[in-house]
């Protein structure tokens, strides 16, 4: 099974088949596991990414089923994803093409092809650079803007079932430039690296505490977040999230949130120690 956008069959007139997909060379941007491969091409001067995934083995798929986890077998699962975040208004990657070939689950072979974002970057690499070029005045704006975004969006997520599992600000680009006298709709953040997502009718607290720690990790871990990113900052965040107010928030679920911030703490510290 292949799917090709109709705007752009003509690009790949000479892949016929999953394995000519898999074949296509370009720069190679992640290659974190022998099973997996993410890419940038060109063709006819237009840029994509593609990311390659080759069968998991049973070895994995059976380490998974222990841990109580489905597997991720292959490409499928992010366009899934994609198509789900664009039924609920969420920015994301938009898809190119995709395949999938074989029966067997551990060795199933398949691909994803998205646009690439043009003038975006990724959100944790703007703060520490451009972001604290601003002045204090404008950077409380941009801050406190960014905040109401992206607990818009975990709200969204989590409410309609879906966890993404790596949900950390290096997975959200932001369309530059980004400017004080934006509003939040004003403000463009793309949730990229879907691949891991999961989708339910309703998403376990664990999940929840998961995608909200990796998030409040990810914070602590800017340059100069000390001076940034401060305690009135994570409770603004509670407070869109959850869309209560906070007494009722923290007073409601006091072990929720100590849990997502005792799971930050221990990934602070775990990376640390590296």
């Amino acid at each position: 099974m292949i799917y090709i956008r109709d705007n752009l069959k003509h690009l790949f007139q000479n892949e016929k088949s999953i394995d000519d997909f898999l074949d296509i060379e370009g720069e190679v941007y992640r290659h974190p596991v022998k099973i997996r491969k993410t890419s940038r091409f060109q063709r006819s001067g237009q840029s994509f990414f593609i990311k390659a995934h080759w069968g998991i083995g049973w070895r994995e798929i059976l380490k998974n089923l222990l841990y109580f986890r489905l597997p991720v077998l292959g490409a499928m699962n992010e366009v899934r994803a994609i198509r789900m975040l664009e039924k609920l208004n969420i920015d994301t990657m938009t898809v190119v093409a995709y395949g999938e070939s074989g029966y067997n689950p551990a060795q199933t072979k398949s691909f994803l092809i998205t646009d690439e974002l043009l003038d975006t970057k990724q959100l944790d690499h703007w703060y520490e650079k451009e972001f604290l070029d601003f002045d204090a005045g404008s950077q409380l704006k941009i801050k406190r803007k960014l905040i109401e975004k992206i607990a818009g969006v975990a709200r969204t997520l989590h409410e309609h079932g879906i966890n993404h599992r790596d949900f950390y600000l290096c997975h959200f680009l932001a369309r530059l430039p980004l400017q004080a006298d934006m509003s939040s709709e004003e403000i463009s953040l793309y949730l990229i690296d879907l691949h891991r997502a999961q989708i339910r009718s309703k998403t376990p607290k664990r999940w929840l505490i998961k995608d909200l720690a990796g998030l409040y990790y990810s914070c602590m871990e800017l340059t100069g977040s000390d001076k940034n990113i401060t305690s009135r900052d994570y409770l603004r965040f509670i407070k869109i999230y959850t869309g209560k107010s906070l007494r009722n928030s923290l007073g409601q679920e006091p072990v929720f949130w100590r849990a997502v911030q005792q799971r930050a703490r221990r990934l602070y510290q775990k990376q640390q120690n590296k």
